[in-house]
């Protein structure tokens, strides 16, 4: 049986971003209902094909362009793209 679980995260972005400037995205993915931090979360940057894992306190870090699409998957949770 597949559950749908909803997740949130947040990235912030150290300077401004211009052109296609690359710069290191660092966030947090947490559940919305319980407000804990998830570990293990993958993070893929799809344009460059890089990828990233949250570590137990929910942050990760990955190199991210504008118009990259950071894709966000747990094996038991439905995944989600988002483009920063």
């Amino acid at each position: 049986m597949f559950y749908e679980k909803q997740f949130f995260f947040h990235y912030s972005c150290p300077f401004a971003t211009w052109a296609q400037e690359e710069t290191v995205m660092r966030g947090n993915v947490f559940n919305t209902k319980t407000n804990l931090p998830l570990d293990n979360v993958n993070i893929l940057n799809i344009n460059q094909v890089k990828g990233a894992i949250t570590n137990a306190k929910g942050d990760f870090a990955i190199r991210a362009a504008v118009n990259d699409t950071l894709h966000f998957f747990l094996p038991w949770f439905l995944s989600r793209s988002r483009s920063k």
